[in-house]
């Protein structure tokens, strides 16, 4: 599992931008929206815990 911070770095999305092919780019944005739904699903789970 990739550690995304909740600021991602400027620099590191305008290196991405740049230096990467869109293949690349592609994959970055489905992990990060693979993330994203992780994120919400374990905010569900807490929720219901409480």
């Amino acid at each position: 599992m990739k550690n995304y911070s909740s600021s991602v770095d400027r620099e590191h999305l305008r290196f991405i931008k740049h230096n990467s092919s869109p293949e690349q780019r592609m994959n970055w944005w489905l992990d990060a929206l693979e993330f994203v739904k992780e994120s919400r699903k374990n905010r569900k789970k807490i929720k219901n815990q409480k």
